[in-house]
């Protein structure tokens, strides 16, 4: 059985995220502000009676990364039972993955390494394979807080 990857691009990154993580893609929108909320999360999104976080994956994900690029698109999905969304600059499109690497390659930030779940060459490019799952456990309480508005 294929494995599936959804490829997209924050600033020089080629990353990916599995595909049964992400229920769906969305253009970008006018958010709800998220006030107190921590800097990657850049507002709250209503979709089908839900209030969820949008976490800006470049600021969350990439750190050290200069992004110049305001995102467009939106990925929503339940990551490891946690709902929200992450905002990107681009989405290329759903590849097969053609091979996959790991561990994590060397030289990136623990911070970053810690949330990656190795690498995959997916749509002929080699991806970092984003664990927006881990990623988003660290950051649960704040998520769930600013879901349900208190």
């Amino acid at each position: 059985m294929k494995t599936h990857v959804l490829g997209f691009r924050v600033g020089s990154v080629r990353a990916a995220a599995l595909t049964q993580q992400i229920d769906r893609v969305l253009p970008f929108e006018p958010l709800m502000p998220a006030p107190g909320a921590p800097g990657y999360v850049i507002g709250l999104l209503k979709s089908a009676g839900r209030v969820l976080a949008v976490i800006d994956a470049g600021k969350r994900a990439f750190p050290h990364e200069k992004i110049l690029e305001e995102p467009r698109f939106l990925l929503a999905g339940a990551f490891g039972g946690i709902p929200a969304v992450l905002a990107v600059p681009e989405v290329e499109g759903i590849f097969d993955v053609e091979s996959f690497h790991e561990p994590v390659p060397d030289g990136l930030p623990e911070e970053m390494a810690s949330i990656l779940g190795g690498a995959v060459k997916a749509g002929g490019v080699d991806r970092v394979l984003l664990d927006v799952s881990r990623m988003l456990e660290r950051d649960r309480t704040d998520i769930e807080v600013l879901a349900s508005g208190e």
